[in-house]
């Protein structure tokens, strides 16, 4: 249960580095980013927390409470994270609706 949990720590935090890498501060609302982490997610940050680790967590809690509560976050964050990507779809325009047919919000697509 430590090494579920220590693994996905790992892996969370190198995706968050891997995002930050992928799209530096200065390049963000001013350039759509579609190489690095952002060529598989379109929030890959979210996902890091979401898919990787939460359920870390719930497995090194052995609490299905806790598998359900981060089952149920996915369509809770679907719904909140809207508002961005229509933020992002009046900045980019086209460019990011083809993005986002291409790109998992927060899970990758695994057929186009």
């Amino acid at each position: 249960m430590n090494s579920a949990f220590f693994i996905s720590c790992l892996m969370t935090l190198a995706i968050i580095v891997w995002s930050f890498k992928s799209l530096p501060a200065a390049d963000r609302g001013n350039k759509l980013c579609t190489t690095g982490a952002f060529k598989y997610v379109r929030h890959p940050l979210y996902a890091a927390s979401l898919s990787v680790f939460d359920f870390g967590l719930a497995i090194y809690l052995n609490s299905h409470i806790f598998i359900f509560w981060a089952v149920l976050l996915h369509p809770i964050w679907q719904y909140l994270v809207e508002n961005e990507e229509n933020m992002m779809i009046d900045i980019f325009g086209e460019e990011y609706i083809e993005y986002q047919k291409k790109t998992g919000r927060f899970l990758p697509k695994l057929m186009g």
